[in-house]
């Protein structure tokens, strides 16, 4: 079946059976075709494919002319070769070969049949190109002048001398034999800088720089902006961003590469420019041979490569210098000593650091060890530390004592971390000289271990804001106030075997009552003598006197600072004091009952029976008999009421709500005066003192509206709410300042505080001039319970 030049695929032949199989020939350097008997192209090697600028697949099944022709040979060129076949076997021929691409090449091609048991089914062709050596050895040259420029450009770059870079991009113009090389830079304080963002007006507005090396001179270093001082057509081939070339009639080739660091980072172009000759200037002529122009943007490349690393390292170094500047600045004015060892030997000190080691300046200490300014007993751990450092761990800081060279010693605290010190590893070790505070808390504990009150300390592990509400603060405090420290009388207060079975434990374990907590977030975290009794196991109470103070770090509670007082002893003092008092009170209640009562009667009674029988009716000293018996009376009755006062019966035998009514009824019975009692029923104080001296306040409460202010009404309250108990005695009297009255002694109402206090009540007095009294004294639940109920401890 016949075939033409132009055939489809499935009328291509494969490759003639014959000696040569095609898999050798794909490793011959020298371009191999085999053609078929019919004149069509079987085989193409790679070194073909490569020299005829082809492809097999484009080639195979089409005719042998399709890949060039000798021009002085005949067009039968197959059957030239095929009769030189028959005649001769193996041809040979010299020529110039004419490729398709118009492209001409001195060759000699040897020409070989392909014999079957049929006869002859092909020819194997070998081309081997005259023009390549010359041409290879060009390019060999060119390629050797490249590498040694491009070696004395690495010279230049790593020199620690600055750069020329006009110098520079003249060792690779002459090189290449280009007619301009060009660098456009962009400063280093505008890094980093994206090469997506550069574009014309972003080149001037960043204070580009443009270095150009000419063959016949020209511009140096010059500022990125005039367009005359720049390549024809920079801007487009910065525009492009990728490798660019460009060539026209009137434009030379030029090639342009962005210099980039291994991050992206921008740091300009590089550019070359070849001119242009009489025989490349035509329209559509080729600039460079392709391989040159290759390796041009190869030139380019590395160059940029090393350009870019060049300006990578002077950044980093800029900045390290940068860095290491204001580090220097920074360590040299820090208040606390700072010492760089190595091997333990010191090699930097602060000045700081030298006045603290005692030494007139650094080079009475720099190269010493820091061992010198120990104790001998610490120079093992000290340089066993300063190794570990060198390995890379970071210790916790360590308390020691620092020996200076007068002699003095010092403590410190050190906090020790590696570093790189001037590109070796090194130990930065910070010495906070903390010798008045270790005093300061010297001092402190010896205070606070040798006086009689209980000091604690607590920390918050969580934190609590001022803002937050009262509750939530209480709540917050009882659960994460925990014990830190205390002092050796507060652990005996907890009745514990050390602080060990104290630290950590919430503030709910040592505090039960909320009232307290109340206090002290509503006071701004203040409490001041607040009295608390604590109920022990087998009966009974213990008594303390409380403070507190709360620290605040940007508004928020962190810890909390106290002392305890133990006043069992004054209290229990204190009451037998009012015990007595009142058993006094009662025995002179009993005495004008039974004695002064008992003779006004019998006075009243003589002065009546006198009147009666003793005179004549119309006898005046008859009448005057009845005066005495009416005052007598009258005496009596005023007898009677100061024993109620100082005995209230119904106190003792039926409980404090029935003493109250009955002191409501008694005062309510006076002239132009209303009082009453109002309760909630739900509660009754059982505790004997308590009872006493809730009375005696309502009393002295009532006894002051009715002597002092002048009122006609007042109102006793008794009611219980939220473990408390509230008993208030109200009053539309004149009232009074309460500041004014507290600043001058009272004894009605300072009776009245203190017996409050006594039963760890809180008393409130509001009053003002004209606005009536409101006494108000509020009682925990435990205090009016009897002291031998059974409790758990707080």
């Amino acid at each position: 079946m016949a075939s033409s030049s132009h055939g489809p695929a499935a009328e291509r032949t494969s490759v003639p059976q014959g000696t040569v199989p095609p898999t050798a020939l794909a490793h011959l350097q020298d371009p191999v075709v085999i053609v078929d008997r019919k004149g069509r192209l079987a085989h193409l090697n790679a070194a073909a494919e490569a020299f005829f600028e082809t492809s097999s697949e484009d080639a195979i099944g089409r005719s042998m002319s399709v890949l060039g022709t000798f021009p002085e040979a005949t067009p039968g060129l197959l059957m030239h070769v095929t009769r030189a076949l028959k005649e001769e076997g193996e041809w040979q021929r010299e020529g110039r070969l004419r490729l398709a691409s118009g492209q001409t090449r001195d060759v000699a091609i040897i020409v070989s049949p392909i014999q079957h048991d049929t006869g002859l089914t092909g020819v194997l062709a070998i081309i081997n190109d005259r023009t390549q050596p010359p041409q290879h050895e060009a390019r060999m040259k060119h390629r050797l002048r490249v590498e040694q420029a491009l070696t004395e450009v690495s010279r230049m770059l790593v020199a620690p001398r600055e750069v020329d870079f006009e110098k520079l991009l003249g060792v690779i113009g002459d090189a290449v034999g280009a007619r301009s090389v060009y660098l456009v830079t962009i400063p280093t304080e505008e890094q980093p800088f994206r090469d997506e963002q550069l574009g014309e007006s972003t080149a001037q507005q960043v204070g580009m720089g443009l270095t150009i090396w000419s063959a016949e001179g020209g511009a140096g270093d010059t500022e990125l902006g005039p367009e005359e001082a720049l390549p024809q057509n920079l801007y487009e081939l910065l525009d492009s961003n990728v490798v660019a070339a460009a060539g026209s009639p009137t434009s030379p080739s030029a090639f342009a590469v962005p210099v980039l660091s291994s991050e992206d980072l921008l740091y300009g172009y590089l550019g070359i420019e070849h001119p242009q000759t009489a025989e490349t200037a035509g329209a559509g002529a080729e600039l460079l041979p392709t391989a040159w122009q290759e390796e041009d943007v190869r030139v380019l490349q590395v160059l940029g490569d090393l350009l870019a690393t060049y300006f990578e390292r002077n950044h980093a170094m800029q900045a390290l210098r940068e860095s290491e500047e204001r580090w220097r600045r920074l360590v040299e004015s820090h208040p606390d000593p700072i010492v760089i060892t190595q091997q333990d030997r010191i090699v930097y000190i602060n000045r700081t650091g030298v006045e603290v080691l005692g030494a007139p300046e650094h080079r009475k200490v720099e190269g010493r060890s820091l061992l010198d300014f120990v104790s001998a007993e610490l120079h093992e751990q000290l340089s066993e530390r300063l190794t570990r450092v060198m390995e890379g761990e970071t210790p916790p800081p360590l308390q020691h004592e620092l020996i200076r060279l007068d002699g003095q010693e010092r403590i410190v605290e050190s906090y020790a971390v590696p570093i790189l010190h001037k590109g070796q590893t090194a130990v930065q070790t910070v010495l906070r000289d903390i010798t008045e505070r270790v005093k300061t808390e010297q001092r402190y504990r010896t205070f606070v271990e040798t006086i009689s009150e209980g000091i604690w300390h607590a920390d918050l592990d969580r934190p609590v804001a001022s803002a937050t509400r009262p509750g939530l603060q209480v709540a917050y405090i009882r659960e994460h106030a925990r014990l830190v420290d205390c002092n050796k009388v507060m652990v005996g207060f907890a009745e514990a075997a050390g602080l060990e079975q104290l630290e950590g434990r919430p503030m709910k374990d040592f505090l039960s009552d909320d009232g307290i907590l109340r206090e002290f977030v509503g006071n701004g975290y203040r409490l001041r003598n607040r009295e608390h009794a604590v109920r022990l196991p087998g009966g009974g109470k213990r008594y303390f006197v409380l403070n507190a103070v709360g620290t605040t770090e940007r508004g928020v509670l962190v810890r909390i600072w106290g002392s305890v007082v133990d006043v069992t002893e004054r209290v229990r003092l204190e009451r037998r004091m009012l015990s007595a008092l009142e058993e006094q009170q009662q025995r002179i209640g009993r005495d004008l009952h039974d004695g002064v009562g008992q003779l006004m009667t019998g006075v009243r009674m003589l002065s009546q029976n006198l009147a009666d029988t003793g005179f004549e009716p119309d006898d005046p000293r008859k009448k005057q008999a009845r005066r005495i018996a009416e005052f007598a009376e009258e005496a009596s009755q005023h007898v009677s009421e100061i024993y109620r006062g100082l005995t209230p019966v119904q106190l003792h035998q039926e409980g404090l709500l029935a003493a109250l009514d009955e002191l409501a009824h008694t005062t309510d019975g006076l002239p132009e005066v209303t009082c009453t009692f109002d309760h909630d029923g739900g509660i009754d104080v059982t505790d004997h003192d308590a009872t006493l001296h809730l009375y005696r306040i309502a009393q002295e409460a009532t006894n002051n509206a009715l002597k002092h202010a002048d009122a006609t009404h007042i109102r006793i309250t008794f009611t219980h709410r939220d473990k408390r108990i509230l008993l208030q005695v109200q009053d539309n009297g004149t009232g009074f300042d309460v500041n004014a009255k507290r600043s001058r002694s009272s004894i009605g109402l300072d009776s009245m505080v203190y017996r409050a206090h006594t039963v760890q009540a809180d008393l409130t007095i509001d009053s003002s001039p004209g606005e009536g009294t409101t006494v108000q004294c509020r009682v925990p639940f435990a205090a009016a319970a009897p002291t031998d109920a059974p409790s758990a401890r707080s």
